[in-house]
C-alpha cells in the first residue's frame, strides 16, 4: 500500500510542481534549493510514501496542501 500510495503521491507532486510554472524538477529545485536527489526520489514515486515534514514544504512552495499530496482528506488544494 506504501508503494501504491507513494506512487499516486509522486503524480500529484510533479502535477503541483508544473502547475505552479516549473517545467522541469531540477528548476524547482534550484528556484527553492531543494537536494535534487530526493525530491526525485519523490516525484518518482522511488521513496515509498511522500513523508510528512516533506509534503509539508512542498506543499508551501507549490501553493497546495500536504493533505491533498499525501492523498489525505478531501480532493481539494489542487494549485491554481
Amino acid at each position: 500500500l506504501s508503494r501504491t500510495r507513494g506512487l499516486f503521491s509522486a503524480t500529484r507532486l510533479r502535477a503541483a510542481r508544473l502547475l505552479a510554472g516549473f517545467q522541469t524538477a531540477s528548476e524547482a529545485c534550484g528556484y527553492f534549493g531543494l537536494n535534487r536527489s530526493t525530491y526525485g526520489g519523490h516525484e518518482h514515486g522511488l521513496k515509498g510514501e511522500l513523508p510528512a515534514a516533506a509534503a509539508a514544504g512542498y506543499a508551501v512552495a507549490f501553493g497546495t496542501t500536504p493533505d491533498w499530496l499525501r492523498l489525505r482528506g478531501p480532493a481539494t488544494g489542487i494549485p491554481e
